[in-house]
């Protein structure tokens, strides 16, 4: 008796972390190469329980930096995903997730939204379930869509640039 002769299907979903790489393929050169934004893989230790104590055994953070401003960077959000792929979970800090909070859902406009945020009360944060990739995609634009994310990157290009401005005079004066 062979209990596995139909063979196994894989799903055929794009991973999280490589769906976010294709849409943010373009962000560096919209910050004129100030800023970039970073996918780095959690590791072992850093690995934290998203949504209530469910544990991803994928996690990724998505940061904000500089090669202009060593030493600082900006976790965006972090993200993780089990074995099944889908439910993808995104955490983001409390200001960002107010933010998209009050945005699409206390809005009077009853649109449906292709994902679902909640609030993490224990870790000042906001937990976002993305039940597929469009969800996911749609939570990404949400994110990179805030008031948060547009000033702290265009806050870090000024910044950058200054550095940059700096740096350049100073090795011409030398």
């Amino acid at each position: 008796m062979n209990l596995f002769e139909d063979g196994f299907k894989e799903p055929k979903e794009n991973f999280p972390e490589k769906l976010l790489q294709e849409i943010t393929s373009h962000f560096p050169a919209a910050t004129n190469d100030l800023v970039q934004l970073d996918i780095i893989e959690i590791s072992k230790r850093e690995k934290v329980n998203l949504l209530g104590g469910l544990n991803n055994n994928f996690q990724f953070k998505a940061v904000l930096a500089s090669s202009y401003l060593r030493g600082y960077s900006f976790k965006v959000f972090e993200f993780g995903y089990d074995v099944s792929i889908y439910p993808a979970f995104i955490e983001v800090e409390e200001e960002m997730g107010g933010e998209m909070w009050s945005k699409y859902w206390n809005d009077d406009d009853s649109t449906e939204f292709l994902f679902d945020i909640q609030q993490d009360r224990d870790e000042n944060t906001y937990i976002i379930q993305s039940d597929n990739e469009d969800s996911f995609e749609a939570a990404l634009e949400a994110i990179f869509k805030t008031d948060k994310f547009m000033t702290t990157v265009g806050g870090l290009m000024k910044i950058a640039r200054s550095k940059m401005e700096d740096s350049t005079s100073q090795k011409k004066a030398s």
